[in-house]
C-alpha cells in the first residue's frame, strides 16, 4: 500500500486536505479530498469528495483491444457534512 498526503491550510478558519492512496494488493487506487471551514468554534462545516478506481497500475498492462480505455471507475462521494455545537446561555 502507497499512500500520498497534501495538506494547506489557507488561514486558522479554512483548510483543504488530499488524500491519495495505491493498494498493490487489489489494483484499487482510491483519493479523498475534503475541504473545512470553522465558520466559528464549534460550528465546521466539511465538503468531502472521494473516487476510486481500479486496476490502475496493472503489472501486466491492459490487453491490446482495451489499450485506450481508461481505468475502470469504481466509486464516486459527495458529502456536506455541518457540524454544529450548541453555546449555554450565560
Amino acid at each position: 500500500m502507497f499512500r500520498v498526503r497534501a495538506d494547506t491550510q489557507f488561514s486558522p478558519w479554512l483548510s483543504l486536505a488530499n488524500n491519495l492512496q495505491y493498494d498493490n494488493v487489489s489494483g484499487l487506487l482510491g483519493w479523498q479530498m475534503r475541504f473545512r471551514w470553522i465558520r466559528r468554534p464549534g460550528n465546521d462545516l466539511y465538503r468531502v469528495y472521494t473516487r476510486n478506481w481500479r486496476d490502475v497500475l496493472e503489472t501486466g498492462g491492459p490487453p491490446p483491444d482495451d489499450a485506450r480505455q481508461p481505468p475502470r471507475h469504481e466509486a464516486r462521494v459527495h458529502a456536506a457534512v455541518l457540524n454544529s455545537c450548541p453555546r449555554r446561555a450565560e
